[in-house]
């Protein structure tokens, strides 16, 4: 565990269900004062952070075991040497493949002074690079665990984005009805102004994350209203299946990027998977389904005893 936090940059603290430290990396350690040995004694709830904090911490940690959902919140870190520093942190419970939580990781955002307190915020492109960060190292440790990242566009954004005035009440919606599709362990992220980054954890084969990408596609089909106005998009998706050969999680987005490039130029609501092989498995897929479904709604499918 010590090894994978160790390539996180922003402090990352990781745990049992019950509140035990597994253990932090260089920057939590750098943050909290204590040694590796010293933290491991500790518990999260408890021993890390304020008086004041403590009652507010194991409250979001009952709610985090409850309904394996992110949770946020502002408190205060206790340090080794009993001083106080104001953090935002995020928390995520990690499962096993039986949904069974394994152990807790929990992300510090310091906020080193009282205006850093107010606009300091965890931010979902930390918490993405850090969660795909540790998802390649557990890929590496554990070859039965596999993930995959999807990078969502809007198909011909060069007209649609200018129609819109207020382009953040509409990505603000967007990503509302796109983390309505996802399971609690998946994490979105908006990366720059017109993509949006997910992480599906422990997905084993390509035709789980075109199901995924198939469900965003139909929600965001819908009429977003904005003011007095309704605006139509279509999406497309670009996907990589990992861990494959990947050891650097730069050169997964690069290639989900390449991936949604293709989906654009070849039309809308287009999903293009990276690997050619599996991107003719996924277009097999979608040629069944899309059948079946026509079959279906024309009534040219019955049933023999």
């Amino acid at each position: 565990m010590e090894e994978v936090l160790s390539h996180l940059e922003t402090p990352v603290l990781a745990g049992y269900a019950d509140g035990r430290i597994l253990g932090g990396n260089e920057a939590f350690l750098d943050l909290c004062g204590y040694s590796r040995y010293d933290l491991v004694t500790r518990n999260w709830t408890i021993d890390l952070a304020s008086l004041d904090f403590q009652a507010l911490q194991e409250k979001v940690f009952a709610s985090l075991l409850a309904t394996g959902r992110m949770q946020e919140f502002h408190t205060e870190l206790q340090t080794s040497k009993g001083a106080y520093v104001p953090c935002n942190v995020s928390v995520f419970l990690h499962k096993d493949e039986k949904g069974r939580p394994l152990f807790f990781s929990a992300h510090y955002n310091p906020a080193t002074s009282p205006a850093d307190q107010k606009s300091s915020q965890p931010t979902s492109t930390h918490i993405f690079s850090d969660s795909l960060e540790l998802a390649l190292k557990r890929s590496i440790r554990h070859p039965d665990y596999a993930f995959a990242v999807l990078v969502m566009g809007i198909d011909n954004a060069e007209q649609v984005l200018p129609q819109i005035e207020d382009q953040q009440a509409f990505f603000a919606l967007l990503a509302k009805r796109t983390v309505n599709c996802l399971r609690t362990l998946d994490i979105p992220a908006h990366l720059d102004s017109e993509h949006f980054f997910i992480l599906l954890d422990n997905v084993t084969d390509v035709i789980g994350a075109v199901r995924v990408a198939q469900r965003i596609q139909e929600e965001t089909a819908r009429a977003f209203r904005l003011g007095q106005s309704e605006l139509l998009v279509t999406c497309g998706f670009g996907v990589v299946m990992a861990p494959g050969d990947y050891t650097d999680e730069k050169d997964i987005l690069r290639d989900a990027q390449t991936a949604l490039s293709r989906a654009i130029q070849r039309g809308e609501r287009q999903i293009v998977i990276f690997d050619d092989r599996q991107n003719s498995q996924a277009v097999q897929f979608l040629r069944i389904e899309s059948g079946l479904r026509s079959a279906l709604l024309e009534n040219e499918v019955c049933m023999h005893y």
